[in-house]
C-alpha cells in the first residue's frame, strides 16, 4: 500500500491528462490529492468507528483529482450524485438512490464508460457485489461476485487463449457458496451481465466439474464474437480484479439491475457507511461492535479491505484512461 501511495504522490510532479498542461486543473489536481493523502492516512491509523468518514472523504478528494485531470468540465464538478433514502436495521439494509444532479459519482461514472446507479440499492447489494471474499451474514441475503477460473492451456496469458476456431473460451466459475450441481449457478446467471454470452460446458451429459486454485466449480464456454474483438470482450465480461489470475462475475444491483464496475461499488459502499458514521453515531458504533452485532467483524474487515484496495484503483483511475475525455 505504502508504495502505491507513492506513486500517486509523485503524479503531482507530472499529472496526467489536462492536468498537464492547464494551470486551473493542475492546481485542482495537486490540492485534491494532498487531501486525499492526509485524510487516507489518518485513516489507516483510525479505528471503524470513525474509519467511514475519513476513507469516503479521502475517495471524493481522489475523485476530483481523477476529474480534474480527465474531464473537460472536472474543475467544476459539485455535489455528491447519490442520497441516502432510508437507515435500516441492520444496516445492510440501509438503501441508496441517485441524485437529479450527477455530481462527482456520475463523473466517476462517465469516466468508466458506466451508466452509473439508475434506481435505489440495498448497501448489502453493493457489498456482495464487490470482487472479494464475502462473509455469510451477507452471502445469505445477495447475489455475490464469483470468480471465474480460466485455466493454463496455451500460454501465460488466459485472455489469449481460444479452444478451436469459433473464438470459444472456457472458464470455470467457482461459487462462493455450497452447491450440489452446475444447474445452481446456470439458475442465476441472468442476473450476471458478464455471462450473457456463456453456456453450460457438459461431458457426456453431466456438468463439467472441475477443481481450482479457488475451490471447485462448474465448467462454461463463452461465445465470443470474433479474434479482433475476443480479449476486450473478455476484459469486459470477466474483469480481472485482485491477482492477475482473479477474474470475476460481477451481479446486477439495485432496481435498475446496474452493472458497476468495482471502483464505483465502493463509492457507493463508502458513500453509505460515511453517512451512517456521520448522521446515526449511536447505530453506528452498535452495527461495529463484535460483542453485539453479527456485522461488526465483517464491517471490520470490509474497511481493512477498502485500505488495502482503494490506492490502487485510484492510480488506475488517475493513470490509465484516455485524458481526452468529454
Amino acid at each position: 500500500m505504502a508504495q502505491v501511495l507513492s506513486q500517486i504522490r509523485a503524479t503531482r510532479a507530472q499529472p496526467p491528462g489536462r492536468a498537464a498542461t492547464d494551470p486551473t486543473a493542475r492546481r485542482t489536481y495537486g490540492a485534491a490529492l494532498e487531501q486525499f493523502d492526509q485524510l487516507f492516512t489518518a485513516a489507516t491509523v483510525s479505528r471503524a468507528e470513525a474509519q467511514p468518514l475519513l476513507l469516503f472523504y479521502a475517495l471524493t478528494q481522489a475523485g476530483k483529482a481523477i476529474a480534474a485531470a480527465h474531464l473537460a468540465d472536472g474543475v467544476h464538478v459539485r455535489g455528491h450524485g447519490l442520497t441516502e433514502t432510508s437507515v435500516a436495521e441492520p444496516i445492510s439494509r440501509s438503501q441508496v438512490e441517485p441524485q437529479s444532479k450527477p455530481g462527482l459519482f456520475g463523473a466517476m461514472a462517465r469516466l468508466n464508460d458506466s451508466g452509473g446507479l439508475s434506481g435505489v440499492v440495498e448497501l448489502g447489494a453493493v457489498w456482495a457485489a464487490l470482487p472479494i471474499d464475502l462473509p455469510e451474514v451477507i452471502l445469505r441475503d445477495w447475489l455475490p461476485s464469483m470468480r471465474v477460473w480460466l485455466p493454463v492451456l496455451y500460454s501465460d496469458d488466459p485472455l489469449d487463449r481460444f479452444l478451436g476456431h469459433d473464438h470459444r473460451q472456457y472458464g470455470v466459475i467457482v461459487p462462493p457458496f455450497e452447491v450440489k450441481e452446475g444447474q445452481e449457478i446456470a439458475d442465476i446467471l441472468s442476473s450476471y451481465p458478464g455471462a450473457s454470452l456463456a453456456r453450460p460446458h457438459m461431458t457426456q451429459g453431466l456438468w463439467a466439474e472441475q477443481h481450482t486454485p479457488f475451490g471447485r466449480g462448474y465448467g462454461f464456454v463463452w461465445e465470443l464474437k470474433d479474434a479482433q474483438t475476443a480479449v476486450l470482450q473478455l476484459h469486459t465480461l470477466l474483469p480481472r480484479y485482485g491477482s492477475q489470475r482473479e477474474h470475476w462475475l460481477i451481479p446486477a444491483v439495485g432496481e435498475g439491475k446496474d452493472l458497476l464496475p468495482p471502483f464505483l461499488l465502493w463509492w457507493i459502499l463508502l458513500f453509505d457507511l460515511s453517512l451512517l458514521a456521520r448522521y446515526q453515531p449511536a447505530e453506528w458504533v452498535a452495527a461495529v461492535d463484535p460483542d453485539d452485532s453479527e456485522l461488526g467483524v465483517p464491517l471490520e474487515e470490509l474497511l481493512s479491505e477498502a485500505l488495502r484496495t482503494l490506492p490502487g484503483l485510484i492510480l488506475a483511475e488517475l493513470t490509465e484512461r484516455n485524458p481526452t475525455a468529454p
